[in-house]
């Protein structure tokens, strides 16, 4: 029943979510345990299913069992107690089962207010810089990605060779429709140091995913494992938990590793490079810029689409230094601010050349009109009528010159 219902959602996240809800309630019902509450084995699977199978057979006061549920998950994060509540709901309905709007009012009472509780360290950029100091290729490019992207960890590990172009500056990277949460393609771009990281984890890309192939060719042969997949085509071919597993390492590692007293969460978990990048890009980049190559559906309308790819290119290199985490922080601005400084200095010799150019076509045409004048007046001299003209006026100015000396 419970994988019947699952599959009328297509996303793998929403599937993980709401099998965590309802297994979370049958756990509360049933008052069952699972040896190990982060793996689900099959034999996890088929006690809730029959668990579901039995609870949907008898009678109850589905209200009253969903009030108690929400009571019990006074210690969850908000978040998480909304969503495992929303998923047995959802199987109610599935089931063709409606809450009154009494029943509801009662459940959201009920339920754990707020949002996140989870005390959040700061990511900041020495940070990141400790934890890239103990990581390998593909932890140092999986990281500078995602902190220079903005991308959902979702949409990194479905990226595709294809969907790279470290060739252009800054780096580009084709976020297709079929790896996002909105279904909308974009663009986003990387850091140079993203790019170069990218470049030295391929070159031993093939070789390490060869060897994750071999590593359990023991348990295949032995009937317990499934063969991997030999044709990969994934930039970066690992599950969501190996990469978070990396992270974990690199973190203790760093010796930054801390957890939440009051949810019993990490502090500092790799999905906080997306909020890094919004935080870091937005103090220069446009925030509808910001926002877009995010990928939030709200700003990928068409009051967005008037900033051309270039345009989204320059805007993000002005702000790049702000995600560029090995390179000094002071020495990415120097740099940003020599560029801004030459492109200035460009446009000033440009303006005075032009300036240049402008007055030296006034020259010649001012030289033509004095060469023209020059012209007419020798051909106007030499006319016998212009000299009589000429003498008239000079003997009338004379005549006139003598009465005003004789009345003075």
């Amino acid at each position: 029943m419970i994988e019947e219902f699952l599959t009328s959602y297509s996303k793998k996240s929403t599937k993980g979510v709401y099998r965590s809800g309802v297994y979370a309630f049958l756990d509360f019902y049933f008052k069952h345990r699972r040896k190990n509450q982060r793996e689900n084995t099959l034999e996890d699977q088929k006690w809730y299913e029959d668990a579901a199978q039995r609870y949907f057979s008898e009678a109850h006061d589905y209200g009253d069992d969903l009030e108690k549920f929400a009571i019990s998950m006074e210690q969850r994060p908000p978040y998480t107690a909304r969503s495992y509540m929303n998923a047995f709901k959802e199987l109610l309905s599935y089931n063709k089962i409606d809450l009154s709007h009494r029943d509801n009012k009662k459940i959201k009472a009920r339920l754990p207010k707020g949002k996140t509780r989870t005390v959040e360290r700061d990511m900041d950029h020495e940070t990141l810089k400790s934890i890239l100091h103990h990581t390998d290729a593909r932890g140092k490019a999986a990281i500078l990605t995602l902190a220079s992207s903005g991308m959902r960890i979702g949409e990194f590990l479905k990226l595709k060779l294809v969907d790279l172009n470290l060739d252009t500056t800054p780096g580009r990277i084709t976020v297709r429709q079929e790896y996002t949460k909105t279904g909308e393609q974009r663009e986003t771009f990387i850091s140079r140091e993203a790019v170069m990281a990218v470049r030295e984890w391929l070159k031993v890309r093939d070789s390490v995913l060869a060897s994750s192939q071999n590593r359990n060719a023991g348990l295949v042969k032995e009937g317990i494992g499934k063969p991997k997949n030999s044709i990969d085509d994934r930039v970066f071919p690992f599950t969501n938990n190996v990469v978070g597993q990396l992270w974990d390492n690199a973190v203790t590692k760093a010796g930054l590793l801390s957890v939440d007293p009051s949810t019993n969460r990490k502090q500092l978990h790799i999905h906080m490079l997306r909020k890094f990048f919004r935080s870091q890009l937005a103090l220069v980049c446009p925030v509808d810029i910001v926002e877009e190559l995010m990928g939030h559906a709200g700003y990928l309308t068409s009051a967005y689409r008037k900033y051309t790819t270039k345009q989204k290119a320059e805007y993000y290199t002005k702000a790049e230094y702000l995600v560029t985490i090995m390179t000094p922080k002071e020495l990415a601005e120097i740099e940003v601010e020599f560029k801004g400084r030459m492109e200035t200095q460009s446009q000033i010799l440009e303006n005075v050349v032009r300036k240049n150019i402008d007055l030296e076509s006034q020259m010649l045409s001012i030289r033509s009109d004095m060469e023209r004048d020059k012209l007419l007046r020798a051909q106007v001299e030499g006319d016998p009528i212009f000299a009589a003209i000429q003498h008239a006026a000079t003997t009338a100015a004379e005549r006139e010159f003598a009465k005003l000396k004789k009345i003075k």
